[in-house]
């Protein structure tokens, strides 16, 4: 029996490199934005905050694609139970650098998965990563190199991150956003043939 087809509801480029590993063919949608902001007036953790917004990335994509397997994911860096969403401006980008400095934190990505007719897996996985310690002369340097603006922490681990990061323990596409190595093993567990590069 024929797999649906895929759809990620995401088209963020970093997601898409990444789904691009997995050697399926899929559609990126773009969901309306309707996500819970990290600083908004709502009671949920870091962990039910990334889940909901997971969650809603997937009905929004369900409307639009029924008879399609959905794929969606949410990322939250989270500093001592603290979310820092992305940055609203180079200010702010810095100012969670500096927090960041010499500290050890957790990337947290809500993965969902969802096959036609069904209601969606949502899984949180985690990530530590363990910062440098930071300069503002060093903040400066990587905020000149680095467009952080639509990154969650004002970083990217995938562009220049050995500027500001030590080292990592856990996945390292998870902190990029999206756990290639949980996802295919849940494609594969739904029938689909996923490469293992």
């Amino acid at each position: 029996m024929p797999t649906p087809p895929l759809l990620l509801a995401s088209t963020s480029p970093r997601r898409r490199e990444l789904m691009d590993r997995l050697g399926l063919a899929y559609t990126a949608y773009s969901p309306p934005d309707e996500e819970l902001p990290e600083d908004g007036d709502h009671a949920l953790s870091p962990a039910e905050l990334a889940c909901h917004n997971a969650g809603t990335k997937i009905r929004s994509a369900r409307a639009a694609y029924p008879e399609h397997t959905l794929i969606a994911a949410d990322t939250i860096v989270v500093l001592y139970e603290v979310s820092l969403g992305k940055p609203r401006d180079l200010a702010q980008a810095a100012e969670y650098l500096a927090r960041l400095s010499g500290q050890r934190h957790t990337v947290l990505t809500a993965l969902a998965l969802a096959l036609p007719g069904t209601e969606p897996i949502i899984e949180p996985i985690t990530t530590d990563v363990f910062f440098r310690s930071l300069s503002s002369a060093d903040i400066q340097d990587y905020l000149e190199k680095v467009p952080v603006l639509d990154k969650a922490g004002a970083y990217a681990f995938q562009e220049q991150g050995h500027l500001v990061v030590e080292r990592i323990k856990g996945s390292a596409d998870n902190v990029i956003g999206l756990p290639t190595e949980t996802l295919r093993a849940w494609l594969q567990n739904a029938g689909y043939r996923v490469s293992d590069s």
